[in-house]
């Protein structure tokens, strides 16, 4: 029987959470100014690099008002958000802050 857990905290390891949980793969997410949800698929043995230093993504391509040479968007995951996917526990879904350099 699938039990999501304990909510974690928003700096909580995700990396010991995917352990203790059983997952392989996170989608790092956040939302556009159109209201799209954005997601990079991540596997669970990257996850702490990405909760040091973001996830990638092309601000132009996510309707934010730059060019193509702009830098990348980071995203930071917010552990705090985890929720793991009740049909398939081996992937799990982590809300991010978004940062441009």
């Amino acid at each position: 029987n699938f039990s999501q857990g304990a909510k974690l905290d928003a700096k909580a390891d995700l990396s010991e959470a995917a352990k203790a949980r059983g997952i392989d793969f996170f989608l790092v997410a956040f939302v556009d100014l159109r209201g799209v949800l954005r997601t990079k698929m991540v596997p669970a043995s990257a996850i702490k690099q990405i909760q040091r230093d973001g996830a990638g993504f092309a601000p132009a391509a996510t309707w934010l008002d730059f060019g193509p040479h702009a830098a990348d968007l980071l995203v930071i995951p917010d552990a705090s958000t985890l929720l793991q996917v009740p049909f398939s526990p081996e992937l799990a879904i982590v809300m991010g802050d978004c940062f441009i350099e």
